[in-house]
């Protein structure tokens, strides 16, 4: 069954600018983003805390451009790590995207 979610209009706008950037659709922009900050929730290699505190709010206008041309750049190529996880995912139905409405939908798994 499909769940939806509200996203703020701003993190709306960045993905879908971020997508077309990378040549993803929205739906794998966002699920890429998931995976992303997954991986770096989960990663004992990342301070989570560390990384809060130098999120763009606390940066100067300077720092948070640099910050955000970095990221941009670092994450605009999927790895072939993440290419074979969203084939997976999509080979056993797992992937979301949204439909006509912008509600959030989940994939059938393929046949």
């Amino acid at each position: 069954m499909p769940e939806t979610f509200d996203i703020d209009a701003v993190r709306l706008s960045q993905a879908r600018a971020a997508a077309k950037r990378s040549g993803r659709s929205l739906a794998e922009q966002i699920a890429y983003w998931i995976w992303l900050g997954q991986a770096v929730d989960e990663s004992p290699e990342f301070d989570v805390k560390r990384l809060q505190t130098t999120l763009p709010e606390n940066l100067t206008a300077l720092e948070s451009a640099v910050f955000l041309s970095y990221l941009e750049e670092a994450t605009s190529h999927p790895t072939k790590e993440a290419e074979a996880f969203f084939e997976d995912r999509r080979r056993r139905g797992l992937g979301v995207g949204l439909d006509e409405n912008g509600h959030l939908v989940r994939q059938k798994p393929a046949t």
